[in-house]
């Protein structure tokens, strides 16, 4: 059970979302710090998606009448980040690096924790595992998915940072910036067309 919970992790965070498209967007935007930053944001939203949904809280959190405004929230919060990305210019990387990968960081939790899938899946997989095991026996999945996330992360903001990869986003800098807009502001509709 574990194994496939192992394996169920992985693949939900290899398949596209929105923390994909952060990831990207940060680090071709910006460059790998803020690619890392992201990534790093987004670990730290699995560690808590992880710990609330362990000791029971998500369900908590889920349910009337905070659960019900947590699709709004992130859908709205997709749309805006889609908003920035279509109608940005290019980013300087000489502007204030702290304070870009402070953001990032910022923007990569926030992407993770408002994502109602992640809550859903992790309450689901936790639910599961807690029948068959002790909270003690699997306490250390909570670091695991966390790390696991985090690196994959990093993988893909370091891969976008290779010289002929970032070349490539260099030369068409404003398309990619309104392609990456609008899917990000396409996954916030689709939420709220699904929870209206």
């Amino acid at each position: 059970m574990i194994l496939l919970s192992i394996i169920a992790h992985l693949l939900a965070v290899a398949s596209p979302g929105p923390d994909t498209f952060i990831v990207m967007r940060q680090t071709l935007a910006s460059g790998f710090k803020a690619g890392l930053s992201s990534a790093i944001g987004i670990g730290l939203g699995i560690l808590i998606h992880c710990s609330l949904a362990l000791y029971g809280l998500s369900a908590l959190i889920l349910s009337e009448p905070i659960g019900s405004y947590i699709p709004y929230i992130g859908s709205i919060y997709l749309i805006f980040l889609g908003v920035q990305s279509v109608a940005s210019r290019n980013i300087s990387l000489e502007d204030n690096k702290n304070t870009l990968d402070r953001r990032s960081l910022l923007i990569g939790f926030f992407t993770n924790i408002l994502n109602l899938k992640a809550f859903i899946f992790f309450v689901s997989l936790f639910s599961a595992l807690t029948l068959r095991y002790t909270t003690y026996e699997i306490s250390w999945l909570i670091i695991y998915f966390s790390l696991a996330t985090t690196a994959w992360f990093i993988f893909l903001a370091y891969f976008l940072s290779i010289p002929s990869i970032k070349k490539i986003y260099t030369d068409k800098v404003s398309l990619i910036n309104k392609i990456l807009g609008i899917i990000l502001i396409t996954m916030g509709l689709l939420v709220l067309i699904n929870i209206l």
